[in-house]
C-alpha cells in the first residue's frame, strides 16, 4: 500500500512479492491464470489488487478507478451496514461482488459510526469461474476461482491492530 491508501501498483514490487527468495522456504507462490469468457476463449493473467477503503460510500471513484484497472478489487473497513451490501454490485457496471457487514443491527440499534466490513469485487466476465466462500466472520470474505491450473482460493483478511483500547 501507498501511503494513506493509496494503492501501489508496481512491476517492480509484484516481481520481489512473486519471487522465492521473499518467502519462507517451502512455500509455493505462483502466477495463475484464468480463462475468460470471450468470444476467442483466450487465457489471460488476472490482475488484483486490495484496498482499505475506509468507506466505501466515501470512495466510490476510486474503487470504480480502481475496477476500471483490475479483474478483483479486495476492499477492507468498507463501512456498509448489513441492508446495504446491494451497493458492493453498483461500484462499477462490469462488477459483481459479494462481501460481509461487520455492523450487529439484531437489536436494531446501531451504536457509534459504522465500521469493518470486507468485500471482493470482480469482473462479470470471469464470474463463471467464481464461486463465494461462506464464511461467518466479517474480517474474511473468500472466493474459489477455476483456472486452468485448478482452483485458487483467494480470501480477502482484514486483520486491525488492536490498540487495548476496545
Amino acid at each position: 500500500m501507498g501511503g494513506a491508501g493509496r494503492p501501489t501498483n508496481s512491476t517492480k514490487v509484484i516481481g520481489a512479492l512473486m519471487s522465492a527468495e521473499s518467502w519462507p522456504s517451502g512455500l509455493l507462490v505462483k502466477r495463475y491464470s484464468v480463462s475468460k469468457m470471450t468470444m476467442n476463449d483466450d487465457n489471460c493473467l488476472l490482475s488484483v489488487c486490495s484496498f482499505n477503503c475506509r468507506s466505501l460510500k466515501l470512495n466510490e471513484i476510486v474503487i470504480s478507478d480502481l475496477c476500471s484497472h483490475h479483474d478483483i478489487v479486495l476492499l477492507q473497513e468498507h463501512w456498509l451496514m448489513p441492508h446495504e451490501l446491494y451497493m458492493l454490485n453498483q461500484i462499477h457496471s462490469d462488477f459483481s461482488g459479494t462481501g460481509i457487514s461487520a455492523i450487529d443491527t439484531s437489536l436494531d440499534v446501531v451504536c457509534g459510526r459504522p465500521h469493518g466490513g470486507t468485500a471482493i469485487l470482480f469482473r462479470k466476465s470471469i464470474e463463471t469461474n467464481i464461486s463465494i466462500v461462506a464464511s461467518n466472520n466479517s474480517r474474511i470474505t473468500g472466493i474459489d476461482i477455476t483456472t486452468s491450473s485448478g482452483t485458487v482460493q483467494l480470501l480477502n483478511v482484514y486483520l486491525p491492530c488492536n490498540y487495548g483500547d476496545d
